[in-house]
């Protein structure tokens, strides 16, 4: 069961056809017929309000729902009787407040142990829970504190790059031009055009 907070972060792979409805609220912005369009994905899927497991369910957010919708939709599984071989259950709520909160903020984890635990005492006891499944809970170190001060977290690659050519945004890369940026969140692309000019150039 995969529910990640933004489409452009979303991986799937599946073997099952499934059409996928797009809310009413994004349906204006998007090219798909009628709305809908058909992904492959695993035989569960749930991903907030273009493809929930509980009929009744509902997401918190378009794209995802927060962890108590996930945790909700994992509880649905297991008292059906429905549980897959292999799950995956993605809490995304503290990526973005870890961003914000810093690397030791806890309120947020210790509220998802909460509902873990509500997941663990739908069994007799811990040990059936562990007995009947292999349970596996993987948290991402990776997070970098980003805080709401503008000038203080970005790092501004024009102007490291200043004696450099860089090829404008929406406009076609012209023989004078150098280098090209491609940001991507936290991570940058950088395409060295020029090929008089040497990636160590750029690495110094």
């Amino acid at each position: 069961m995969m529910s990640p907070l933004f489409m452009k972060i979303c991986v799937y792979r599946g073997n099952k056809a499934q059409r996928l409805k797009t809310p009413k609220f994004l349906s204006s912005f998007t090219q798909f017929e009628n709305g809908e369009w058909v992904a492959n994905v695993p035989s569960i899927f749930s991903l907030g309000a273009f493809s929930k497991i509980r009929p009744r369910g509902l997401p918190t957010e378009i794209a995802a729902g927060n962890y108590k919708y996930v945790a909700k939709e994992l509880r649905y599984l297991i008292r059906r009787k429905k549980l897959p071989g292999f799950t995956f259950c993605i809490f995304q709520d503290m990526d973005l407040r870890i961003h914000f909160k810093g690397p030791m903020d806890l309120k947020l984890i210790l509220k998802i142990d909460r509902e873990i635990q509500k997941i663990f005492n739908m069994y007799t006891s811990w040990d059936e829970a562990i007995s009947k499944n292999i349970w596996m809970v993987i948290g991402d170190n990776g997070h970098s504190a980003t805080g709401t001060n503008h000038r203080k977290y970005v790092i501004d690659l024009r102007k490291t790059f200043k004696k450099f050519q860089i090829a404008r945004i929406q406009q076609k890369v012209t023989k004078k031009d150098q280098i090209a940026l491609c940001v991507n969140q936290r991570m940058t692309l950088i395409y060295l055009l020029d090929q008089k000019l040497s990636y160590n150039e750029l690495i110094e």
